[in-house]
């Protein structure tokens, strides 16, 4: 719940922009002191009619920090959505695999968890290339990312390291 919660967040919020610089929210639900962290970017791909947004974030409660997380919306890729696969190709070879772990839905919604040994390796090297495949209709998505998306994952994982966060307005 508290993810569904966060990724809610993440894709009804408009996101700030600085130039090109990144910039990661602290925010504290004043209710559950509950703290989450979410990027103001997202990763865009898209081919031909498919399209994906894919968001990071994470949320710390009283029992620290929970897994890191991405919330995928997508495009023209099934009608519904279960089981779906999200693969992250770096360059340096290694590839990250995660199953969505959100029930059956049809509005384009995926949501997945990353241990911290993951988020290690995303911090490592940039991104090469990343697939979705609807785990209901099979249809994919796979493509080289943008130059400007390739640190996506290291630039969000240096702001938490240190520190520096912005209050959303």
């Amino acid at each position: 719940m508290k993810y569904l919660l966060m990724v809610t967040l993440l894709a009804s919020m408009s996101f700030a922009k600085d130039g090109n610089k990144t910039k990661i929210f602290r925010d504290v639900d004043d209710m559950t002191d509950e703290v989450s962290y979410m990027t103001s970017e997202s990763i865009t791909l898209k081919n031909g009619r498919k399209a994906l947004n894919i968001f990071a974030g994470l949320i710390e409660n009283e029992n620290g920090v929970n897994p890191f997380s991405l919330a995928v919306i997508h495009k023209r890729l099934g009608s519904c959505s279960e089981k779906d696969l999200f693969i992250i190709l770096l360059e340096n070879g290694v590839k990250i695999k995660s199953k969505s772990w959100n029930d059956f839905n049809c509005k384009g919604y995926s949501y997945f968890n990353f241990t911290s040994r993951e988020w290690a390796e995303l911090g490592k090297s940039p991104i090469k290339k990343i697939m979705f495949k609807n785990g209901r209709s099979y249809e994919t998505i796979s493509q080289k990312v943008d130059v400007s998306d390739k640190n996506y994952f290291i630039t969000m994982i240096e702001l938490l390291k240190k520190k520096q966060f912005t209050k959303r307005k």
